[in-house]
């Protein structure tokens, strides 16, 4: 899906990247922003595995988010490389950069990345989880850190909290300053550039993510086969889906004891596609083994 190109409707727009480690807050600070959940956000890296389109639509303008796989320098896995290299691979498209970092660390991961940033694209530093700092020592070293940063000639060093909405709301403004007066490219409607197949996928993705230990986070996709609505209710989806497992004794560890995880991530996925669709969901899970599936980099662009 791409949304509807509608040439009358103009205003400021443009595309806005969202860079960081893993877990450092960016998919927070996307679907904070956007007003609803866009990207899947959970406590293991890379969650995200593709560059996800989030639309801001104000009366003056169109933000178009990216939200990109978080970059993890330090993991040998080739699905890991290949995010990395999704991640900077679309940067000089961008018309401003949102570097995310987490206010109570800064590591050598952090200074390569800024380092492999564009000079040219203005550049805006987000200390994300600021509510987390509350003794005056931390305080400090969050003081230094943006001393540090100022080399990197950032246009704003901005202390926010995704979790508490603090301080996001300025950002927009300044944002703005920086795009071009054009023809939106999307739709009126504050939305996703994605098909439906994709975002029923990450939502499942991220209630097995959930459910399941750190063993198999590189080890699971997802596929939606079809989503069709019922021939018995036209108000209500079906949805098929296939949970691929990269090892044959991953399989029992997603199903559980007589199917008891599975058919917990079947009832948390449906409560929340039905509250994306605005409709009932019936979803249907096949867990396959599909040996080294993340070998396999074409399909990587076809599951998630």
């Amino acid at each position: 899906m791409t949304g509807l190109h509608i040439p009358e409707k103009s205003g400021y727009t443009g595309y806005v990247g969202v860079i960081g480690r893993p877990n450092v807050g960016k998919s927070s600070i996307v679907n904070r922003i956007i007003g609803k959940p866009i990207s899947i956000v959970t406590k293991k890296k890379q969650t995200t595995r593709r560059t996800i389109h989030g639309i801001l639509n104000l009366f003056d303008s169109q933000i178009i988010f990216l939200d990109n796989p978080g970059i993890d320098f330090n993991s040998k896995f080739l699905i890991n490389k290949y995010l990395n290299k999704q991640a900077l691979s679309g940067l000089q498209g961008l018309d401003v950069i949102l570097f995310v970092l987490e206010a109570r660390e800064f590591t050598n991961d952090d200074k390569k990345i800024l380092g492999v940033l564009p000079r040219n694209i203005p550049l805006f530093i987000l200390f994300n989880k600021i509510d987390l700092i509350r003794d005056e020592v931390k305080r400090k070293e969050v003081y230094e850190r943006v001393t540090f940063l100022k080399k990197y000639n950032p246009q704003a060093i901005i202390p926010v909290s995704a979790k508490r909405n603090y301080q996001l709301d300025i950002l927009i403004p300044l944002v703005k300053k920086h795009l071009k007066w054009d023809c939106f490219q999307f739709g009126t409607a504050t939305e996703i550039a994605h098909d439906k197949k994709f975002i029923s996928s990450e939502i499942i993705r991220k209630n097995i993510m959930d459910s399941v230990g750190d063993e198999l986070h590189y080890g699971i996709a997802v596929e939606v086969d079809s989503i069709n609505p019922l021939k018995s209710n036209r108000n209500m989806l079906f949805i098929r889906a296939t949970i691929h497992v990269s090892k044959t004794n991953h399989k029992p560890m997603i199903i559980g004891i007589g199917g008891k995880k599975l058919s917990f991530i079947r009832r948390q996925s449906m409560y929340e596609l039905k509250n994306f669709f605005d409709k009932k969901v019936t979803l249907s899970l096949w867990v396959k083994v599909s040996l080294k599936w993340e070998r396999n980099i074409l399909k990587l662009g076809s599951i998630t």
